[in-house]
């Protein structure tokens, strides 16, 4: 599991799309990845880089309980492998 910085590029009434740096192990893990939005980031605020290699990626997340959200807004989201939860 992996927690990282994303900026909101789509926003659908279902869901919406991400970009940000994303560990290659999830990236290219086989199997089923999955995420989650787990909160909204301040103006200012930034995460910690991974210590791991990342590359840039567009993340797909269900939107839950996060209707507000609009392009360009900067969220952390978490990335789960295959079989692993929160």
């Amino acid at each position: 599991m992996y927690d990282v910085e994303a900026t909101v590029r789509i926003a659908t009434p279902l869901e919406v799309i991400l970009s940000g740096n994303c560990p290659l192990a999830w990236s290219h893990a086989p199997g089923v990845r999955s995420t989650e939005i787990v909160g909204r980031l301040s103006p200012g605020e930034t995460l910690e880089l991974a210590k791991e290699p990342t590359e840039w990626s567009e993340i797909p997340a269900n939107r839950g309980h996060w209707r507000d959200l609009q392009v360009g807004d900067r969220v952390i989201v978490r990335l789960f492998l295959d079989g692993e939860t929160d």
